[in-house]
């Protein structure tokens, strides 16, 4: 992450920030919580990976990590583009199936807060899920 300061004479600094051109968030969601919406492949924990750029479709994929087999879900419930917009430090992710701030303030990106329905369409139960990995590339 890279941000640019600009310093004005009686006033703090102004954080240039890049453009994002894609947003990905990962959660571990056990194999047997999936059941048959899980990948193929033996691993116990699965990842769930979300994956949105400006102006493009976003993507929901679980991905065995053994074998790095992949499987598509939840086109259903991306039908939307999503709004990726940088804003003070964080980047906001809005569409109609996640809602999302991550903080690029760090040297490694966090997820802040996401809310999303994906967790129950999969039919996993209710629950906090932990995330696995955030990652924001810049344009």
């Amino acid at each position: 992450m890279s941000a640019h300061t600009s310093v004005r004479r009686g006033s703090p600094p102004v954080r240039v920030l890049p453009g994002v051109s894609r947003v990905v968030l990962e959660w571990g969601v056990s194999r047997s919580a999936l059941g048959a919406h899980a990948p193929e492949g033996r691993a116990h924990l699965v990842t769930l990976r979300y994956e949105a750029s400006p102006g493009t479709s976003e993507r929901w994929t679980l991905i065995d990590p053994e074998r790095n087999s992949e499987r598509v879900v939840a086109s259903e419930l991306c039908g939307s583009k999503p709004m990726v917009r940088n804003s003070g430090g964080c980047v906001l992710v809005r569409s109609s199936s996640m809602y999302a701030f991550v903080s690029i303030e760090c040297d490694a990106p966090s997820l802040l807060y996401a809310r999303t329905g994906i967790f129950a369409s999969l039919g996993v139960g209710g629950g906090r899920y932990q995330p696995m990995g955030v990652r924001v590339i810049e344009s």
